[in-house]
């Protein structure tokens, strides 16, 4: 992805005690994006996925009713797809069929980034170790 002049790069890294497999399908496979997509008490409504270069996707997210049972969506675009190693995709605040809306419009401040870009890299321990 090429980078714009004001954008910033952060970097988070995570382990999982899983095989790299395991992992990929759990960002790949609707299925299993709804059992972990969105913050504890919440539940995923809603994930739609075209995985492909050029695909959209569409994730839900439901507050539990003692938290508002808000419904909150995002969406994005696959941009790069190395099978068990990569995924580029953006992601932006969306309704509930993928179309962009104004992060002002569901009440998050009006510098809250429309369109964020994201790179994952599904490395297994093994590989990293051998480094």
């Amino acid at each position: 992805m090429s980078k714009s002049p004001n954008m910033q790069d952060i970097v988070i890294t995570r382990e999982y005690d899983y095989p790299v497999e395991l992992v990929w399908k759990a960002w790949t496979d609707p299925t299993l994006v709804m059992k972990w997509w969105g913050p504890a008490h919440y539940t995923s409504p809603r994930c739609v996925i075209d995985f492909r270069e050029g695909g959209k996707y569409v994730f839900g997210m439901r507050a539990a009713e003692t938290h508002g049972g808000t419904e909150s969506y995002s969406a994005g675009v696959y941009k790069k797809i190395v099978p068990m190693q990569r995924l580029e995709f953006n992601q932006y605040l969306s309704d509930r069929d993928g179309n962009a809306i104004d992060p002002i419009q569901v009440g998050v401040p009006a510098d809250f980034p429309k369109n964020i870009e994201f790179i994952i890299e599904f490395i297994a321990k093994d590989v990293i170790s051998s480094s």
